[in-house]
């Protein structure tokens, strides 16, 4: 959802990777209201430009994170991710697409880095 906010959004070619990126994240920061629901388990809380990637903030809240890895995550966000034309245009200007959970029942953390070669390979 939040890369959906920026797909239609045209930026100066000119702008350097890093300009592009805090505009695209403003963009979708204003097109949507943060803390944002995705779903009964899942709250996307922040949006952060890092130096090669865009950063997903999110937390889990029951849900029972027992058997979740890194890897089940990943592979799980993968097909959507490489599917959305928001975050195309990121991995297009090299930028990585990358996701932080916190477990709030758990304190449990999570980390996923998607690159534009994990959607060429998937």
């Amino acid at each position: 959802a939040a890369a959906e906010a920026c797909k239609d959004k045209i930026y100066n070619p000119s702008i350097s990777t890093k300009d592009w990126t805090e505009q695209a994240i403003q963009a979708a920061k204003n097109d949507m209201k943060l803390p944002y629901v995705i779903d009964k388990y899942t709250t996307l809380v922040d949006i952060t430009a890092e130096p090669t990637a865009v950063l997903y903030h999110a937390t889990l809240s029951g849900w029972n994170s027992n058997n979740l890895t890194n890897a089940s995550l990943k592979s799980s966000l993968l097909a959507g991710v490489c599917a959305n034309n928001g975050l195309k245009r990121f991995f297009d200007k090299g930028i990585d697409v990358e996701y932080s959970y916190v477990d709030l029942d758990t304190n449990k953390t999570f980390f996923i880095s998607i690159t534009k070669n994990d959607c060429l390979t998937k």
